[in-house]
Protein backbone atom coordinates (compact mmCIF):
# COMPACT_ATOMS: atom_id res chain seq x y z
CA UNK A 1 0.00 0.00 0.00
CA UNK A 2 0.95 3.80 0.27
CA UNK A 3 1.22 3.72 4.28
CA UNK A 4 5.11 4.08 5.34
CA UNK A 5 6.51 1.12 6.89
CA UNK A 6 10.00 0.76 8.61
CA UNK A 7 11.43 -2.31 6.99
CA UNK A 8 13.08 -2.47 9.89
CA UNK A 9 10.78 -3.09 12.56
CA UNK A 10 10.23 -0.92 15.31
CA UNK A 11 13.50 -0.24 15.28
CA UNK A 12 13.77 3.58 15.91
CA UNK A 13 17.57 3.46 16.55
CA UNK A 14 20.31 1.44 14.16
CA UNK A 15 23.29 0.36 15.51
CA UNK A 16 26.25 -0.52 12.98
CA UNK A 17 28.52 -2.81 14.55
CA UNK A 18 32.27 -2.34 13.93
CA UNK A 19 32.36 -6.42 13.37
CA UNK A 20 30.07 -9.14 12.62
CA UNK A 21 29.81 -12.58 12.18
CA UNK A 22 29.36 -14.81 8.97
CA UNK A 23 29.15 -18.42 8.90
CA UNK A 24 31.88 -18.89 11.48
CA UNK A 25 34.15 -15.83 10.29
CA UNK A 26 34.76 -12.36 11.51
CA UNK A 27 34.26 -9.40 9.38
CA UNK A 28 35.10 -5.77 10.15
CA UNK A 29 32.62 -2.98 9.10
CA UNK A 30 33.95 -1.06 6.43
CA UNK A 31 31.05 0.52 4.26
CA UNK A 32 27.39 0.82 4.21
CA UNK A 33 26.13 -0.33 0.78
CA UNK A 34 24.46 1.06 -2.03
CA UNK A 35 21.07 1.60 -1.46
CA UNK A 36 21.10 -0.07 1.77
CA UNK A 37 18.37 1.98 3.83
CA UNK A 38 16.25 2.88 0.27
CA UNK A 39 12.70 1.30 0.35
CA UNK A 40 11.83 2.21 -2.81
CA UNK A 41 9.52 4.63 -1.44
CA UNK A 42 8.55 8.36 -2.59
CA UNK A 43 8.92 9.59 1.28
CA UNK A 44 10.99 9.34 3.97
CA UNK A 45 11.65 6.54 6.85
CA UNK A 46 12.29 8.44 10.18
CA UNK A 47 14.60 7.07 12.45
CA UNK A 48 15.26 8.37 15.86
CA UNK A 49 19.35 7.65 15.29
CA UNK A 50 22.28 5.68 13.96
CA UNK A 51 25.71 4.92 15.61
CA UNK A 52 28.24 4.69 13.06
CA UNK A 53 31.45 2.90 13.41
CA UNK A 54 34.82 4.45 13.53
CA UNK A 55 35.58 1.44 10.87
CA UNK A 56 33.25 2.88 8.39
CA UNK A 57 35.32 4.36 5.38
CA UNK A 58 32.64 4.40 2.65
CA UNK A 59 29.09 4.83 1.95
CA UNK A 60 27.71 3.13 -1.36
CA UNK A 61 25.03 5.28 -3.63
CA UNK A 62 22.13 6.03 -2.37
CA UNK A 63 23.07 4.07 1.06
CA UNK A 64 20.38 6.54 3.25
CA UNK A 65 17.85 7.23 0.52
CA UNK A 66 14.95 7.41 2.11
CA UNK A 67 16.01 7.37 5.52
CA UNK A 68 16.07 10.38 7.73
CA UNK A 69 17.71 9.94 11.34
CA UNK A 70 17.23 12.49 13.94
CA UNK A 71 20.74 12.25 15.33
CA UNK A 72 24.03 10.55 14.38
CA UNK A 73 26.10 9.57 16.56
CA UNK A 74 30.19 9.17 15.26
CA UNK A 75 33.40 8.09 17.47
CA UNK A 76 35.93 9.62 15.62
CA UNK A 77 35.42 13.04 13.82
CA UNK A 78 38.87 12.43 11.14
CA UNK A 79 37.28 9.22 10.45
CA UNK A 80 33.90 10.83 9.52
CA UNK A 81 35.38 13.38 7.22
CA UNK A 82 37.56 10.97 5.56
CA UNK A 83 34.45 8.91 4.86
CA UNK A 84 33.81 8.05 0.65
CA UNK A 85 30.81 9.45 0.01
CA UNK A 86 29.75 7.61 -3.68
CA UNK A 87 26.30 9.37 -4.76
CA UNK A 88 25.34 12.77 -3.02
CA UNK A 89 23.31 13.75 -0.40
CA UNK A 90 21.44 10.68 -0.76
CA UNK A 91 24.23 8.71 0.32
CA UNK A 92 24.79 10.50 3.43
CA UNK A 93 22.65 10.50 6.65
CA UNK A 94 22.66 14.09 7.88
CA UNK A 95 20.12 14.88 4.99
CA UNK A 96 16.93 14.06 3.67
CA UNK A 97 17.04 14.33 -0.18
CA UNK A 98 13.07 14.21 -0.03
CA UNK A 99 13.39 17.10 2.45
CA UNK A 100 15.95 19.51 2.59
CA UNK A 101 15.01 21.09 5.47
CA UNK A 102 15.02 17.50 7.02
CA UNK A 103 18.66 17.72 8.65
CA UNK A 104 19.74 16.03 11.23
CA UNK A 105 22.60 16.64 13.68
CA UNK A 106 25.71 15.02 14.20
CA UNK A 107 26.95 13.73 17.39
CA UNK A 108 30.93 13.16 18.87
CA UNK A 109 30.97 11.77 22.33
CA UNK A 110 27.33 12.01 22.88
CA UNK A 111 27.02 16.48 22.08
CA UNK A 112 26.35 17.98 19.18
CA UNK A 113 29.38 19.38 17.41
CA UNK A 114 30.17 22.73 17.49
CA UNK A 115 33.71 22.99 16.51
CA UNK A 116 36.61 20.68 14.33
CA UNK A 117 39.17 21.15 17.21
CA UNK A 118 40.06 17.88 17.15
CA UNK A 119 40.90 16.78 13.93
CA UNK A 120 43.86 15.76 13.63
CA UNK A 121 46.86 15.33 10.34
CA UNK A 122 45.06 11.91 9.41
CA UNK A 123 42.58 14.30 7.66
CA UNK A 124 42.72 14.51 4.59
CA UNK A 125 39.35 15.71 2.76
CA UNK A 126 36.04 16.64 4.15
CA UNK A 127 33.62 14.24 2.67
CA UNK A 128 30.63 15.56 0.26
CA UNK A 129 27.83 16.68 2.81
CA UNK A 130 30.19 15.97 5.86
CA UNK A 131 28.66 18.81 7.92
CA UNK A 132 25.73 19.84 5.55
CA UNK A 133 23.30 21.99 7.70
CA UNK A 134 24.84 21.07 11.18
CA UNK A 135 23.32 23.98 13.18
CA UNK A 136 25.60 23.62 15.98
CA UNK A 137 28.85 24.20 14.08
CA UNK A 138 30.59 27.07 14.67
CA UNK A 139 33.96 27.08 14.26
CA UNK A 140 35.75 24.74 11.14
CA UNK A 141 39.57 24.74 11.50
CA UNK A 142 40.96 22.88 9.04
CA UNK A 143 44.52 20.98 9.63
CA UNK A 144 47.26 21.28 7.22
CA UNK A 145 46.36 17.89 5.76
CA UNK A 146 43.19 18.28 4.25
CA UNK A 147 43.16 18.39 0.61
CA UNK A 148 40.03 18.63 -0.70
CA UNK A 149 36.62 19.81 0.35
CA UNK A 150 33.77 17.77 -0.86
CA UNK A 151 30.59 19.21 -2.33
CA UNK A 152 27.98 20.96 0.16
CA UNK A 153 30.56 20.23 2.97
CA UNK A 154 29.53 23.25 4.80
CA UNK A 155 26.40 23.95 3.12
CA UNK A 156 23.65 25.55 5.13
CA UNK A 157 25.53 25.35 8.87
CA UNK A 158 23.66 28.81 9.74
CA UNK A 159 26.19 29.41 12.94
CA UNK A 160 28.92 28.72 11.21
CA UNK A 161 31.41 32.03 12.31
CA UNK A 162 34.78 30.78 11.11
CA UNK A 163 36.30 28.48 8.77
CA UNK A 164 40.02 28.09 8.03
CA UNK A 165 41.40 26.09 5.33
CA UNK A 166 44.84 25.65 5.06
CA UNK A 167 47.00 26.30 1.78
CA UNK A 168 47.02 22.61 0.24
CA UNK A 169 43.47 22.45 -0.61
CA UNK A 170 42.87 22.17 -4.47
Amino acid sequence: GDDPYNEYGDQPNIIIPQEVEYKGEKYTVTGIGATAFYTGKTFSINFESIDLPVTIKKFGGSAFANACFKKVYIHDLTSWCNIINDGGSSSTCLYDSNNPDNVCVLYLNGKPITNLSSLDNRCTQISNYAFYGQRFLENATLPDSVKVIGLYAFTNCKNLKKISIGNKVL
